[in-house]
């Protein structure tokens, strides 16, 4: 390691003494790598609040509620592959939430039970639009657009030009687990607090 590089990292230290969680990701980054370039700290930084900032609204919609829930952590996890090695009990009920987008529109998150598919028909109707307006939108859209970490996806309206749809059949389940916002926490609630707490929809969206 350079000196130049030995200062430039100290020097980064000593300007995010107040943001811990900023100082704690840049840490992790090698000298050399392209997200600790200078040049790019900012965009990074950026991120990390945006991700931070959608997991306390979360955290917010739930409390404010005043519904049961409770917070899982754990190891990272970004596919269902992945969650059901990693936290099989967190995958029983496991609700899918899977984005869109209106053309020149709002986002819409529709969830529906993890081995179910969205019908593109049925969520059209639901918002009076015709179904060749909406699209799907792909994970890093969705994290760059929202916030939500890959793999931390929830039903919640996290920007005010969010719509949030959930599948009927869901509210028959004793409980559901759902994103957080981050890839280490999953949320465990009744489908009927989540409706309220997500202020979503409910409504037929699955494939039979």
């Amino acid at each position: 390691m350079s000196w130049l590089g030995i200062v430039d990292k100290i020097g980064y230290f000593l300007n995010t003494l107040i943001d811990p969680a900023t100082r704690a990701v840049y840490a992790l980054l090698p000298i050399g790598s392209k997200e600790s370039d200078p040049r790019n700290r900012k965009k990074l930084n950026s991120k990390d609040v945006k991700r931070k900032m959608v997991f306390e609204k979360v955290q917010s919609f739930l409390t404010q509620s005043k519904v049961n829930f409770n917070l899982h952590h754990h190891d990272p996890v970004v596919t269902v592959e992945q969650a059901k090695a990693i936290v099989p009990h967190l995958t029983v009920n496991l609700i899918k939430t899977i984005v869109f987008k209106i053309k020149d529109g709002p986002w819409i998150l529709a969830g529906v039970n993890g081995p179910d598919r969205i019908h593109y028909k049925y969520l059209a109707e639901i918002f009076g639009i015709n179904r060749k307006l909406i699209r799907a939108v792909s994970a890093p859209d969705v994290e760059t657009g929202l916030g939500f970490e890959i793999g931390g996806v929830g039903p919640f309206p996290v920007t005010s030009d969010v719509l949030v749809v959930l599948d009927e059949s869901l509210m028959g389940l004793p409980h559901v687990f759902c994103g957080s916002g981050r890839n280490t926490v999953t949320v465990e609630i009744a489908p009927g607090d989540l409706a309220m707490a997500g202020q979503a929809k409910v409504a037929a969206i699955r494939k039979l």
